[in-house]
């Protein structure tokens, strides 16, 4: 029984004419397997860069196998698919979240080259495997319950912490060299002074205890105030010249811890209070003027000088006499024999009574002489 079987060209019939012709496609060969009594097949021989598809040689890139964007290129008589990133697959079907990666109901979408799931609550984790639930996380022996979205950790002993996973002085909760112990559930901090509060966070200047731009210095276990020019006080809280103490146009400066005025002439005083005249400098009720700089004494008789201390009729004026004033000066009235302007010189002074008496002998001795004068005449004549 005659085979028949060969490779001629689809456009052509050989011994087989009820077959028809071959549409294998452009560049395509057929063959024909069988023989007349049992019929015969016909198969189409695809070329290099087609396949074969229903008798029919094609290009494989045909129809766009590559999805997502992928490229298409053949490769003998098949195509490959290069996938942009994140799909992978044959034809690029693949992307991150085709595999559901996401557990628990968690959403996943793509991202860039990969993927990101977004958990609904409690679950966490990159693929939303981790349920708070599965694994306990608080430590120590803490008990663990839900708190809505969350966890809440009940924690035992002397641990703290969301996870109790602190005991109350690991984090050195006592500043400044404070001593941390255990207290119950929570710590107790011992503070070096000058330091205190809860933590000895806190030391004598932490309240801002200097008023009106004083600067405040830690003093042993205290403070001190370091004052601007013109307040004082332990807390520069006085102002000393606030209330202008001085008057008299003083002008008021702090000093120490209190105040100074700087008076103008003629006053003086801690408040300029005083002016010369004040306390009457003017001697034996002189009466005290204020000048422009300075004062004068207007002095009552007998007196005078700057202040007047002066007595012009004092013991020692009229030496020999009275003194006397006259306006504002004096005149000395002279004792008996003396004279000058401060009866300072003796005069010799003829008395009237001393020459009458003189008279009076020298006429009784007159008299004396002409009696015995003329008893010796008397006596003459009678002896004649």
């Amino acid at each position: 029984m005659p085979f028949f079987s060969g490779l001629p060209k689809c456009t052509q019939i050989i011994f087989a004419p009820s077959l028809g012709a071959c549409d294998c496609g452009t560049g395509a060969n057929c063959t024909w397997e069988g023989s007349i009594f049992f019929g015969f097949t016909k198969y189409c021989l695809c070329p290099d860069g087609s396949k074969l598809k229903e008798q029919h040689c094609e290009d494989p890139c045909t129809g766009g196998p590559c999805k997502n964007g992928g490229k298409c290129e053949v490769e003998k008589n098949s195509f490959k698919c290069y996938c942009p990133a994140p799909f992978s697959g044959k034809n690029c079907e693949t992307d991150p979240c085709t595999s559901g990666p996401c557990k628990n109901g968690g959403k996943c979408e793509v991202e860039k080259n990969s993927f990101k799931c977004y958990c609904p609550a409690p679950f966490s984790g990159n693929n939303c495997e981790t349920d708070p639930c599965t694994n306990n996380p608080c430590k120590n022996g803490g008990n663990f319950s839900l708190l809505g979205d969350s966890f809440k950790c009940d924690c035992k002993d002397n641990f703290v912490g969301d996870r109790c996973e602190y005991d109350p002085c690991t984090l050195s909760p006592c500043l400044n060299n404070g001593n941390c112990t255990v207290n119950e559930h929570s710590f107790k901090c011992e503070c070096k002074l000058p330091f205190f509060g809860d933590r000895c966070e806190k030391d004598p200047c932490s309240s801002s205890p200097c008023l009106n731009g004083g600067t405040c210095k830690i003093k042993r276990n205290s403070f001190s105030c370091d004052c601007l020019d013109s307040y004082i006080g332990e807390k520069c809280e006085h102002d000393p010249c606030l209330d202008k103490p001085c008057i008299n146009g003083g002008t008021c400066r702090v000093s120490g811890n209190s105040f100074k005025c700087d008076c103008k002439t003629p006053y003086f005083g801690a408040k300029c209070e005083i002016d010369l005249c004040t306390i009457n400098p003017c001697q034996n009720g002189g009466i005290c003027r204020l000048n422009s700089t300075s004062f004068l004494c207007y002095c009552r008789a007998p007196y005078s000088g700057r202040l007047c201390e002066s007595n012009v009729c004092n013991a020692d004026t009229c030496i020999h006499g009275k003194c006397e004033v006259i306006g504002q000066y004096y005149k000395c009235r002279c004792d008996e024999g003396f004279t000058g302007f401060r009866c300072e010189d003796k005069v010799q002074i003829i008395s009237d009574k001393p020459v009458v008496w003189q008279l009076i002998q020298t006429s009784v001795l007159i008299s004396i002489l002409i009696l015995h004068l003329g008893m010796f005449c008397f006596y003459l004549r009678r002896k004649k």
